[in-house]
């Protein structure tokens, strides 16, 4: 399950994607914000829902990290 941590205004989400060598876990994070004039409730779904989708993408490969530089892609 991702973990949701509410930040300001939007919302911190990371996903736990195993460990590495050294046993360290590595994990991957993502920011999503609410559109504007949500309610409360319809704001705590959708970002329950983005968790989700977020963690599928994690989990399956298919999350590329936006930092990342070409170099170290094409290593990857």
């Amino acid at each position: 399950m991702a973990n949701i941590q509410k930040r300001g205004k939007s919302y911190l989400i990371t996903a736990s994607c195993g460990y590495d060598s050294a046993g360290k876990q590595i994990r991957k994070t993502t920011t999503w914000k609410p559109e504007h004039g949500m309610t409360a409730r319809q704001e705590k779904k959708a970002v329950e829902a983005a968790a989700v989708r977020f963690e599928d993408q994690v989990q399956s490969g298919q999350y590329v990290d936006p930092t990342i530089t070409f170099k170290d892609f094409t290593e990857k």
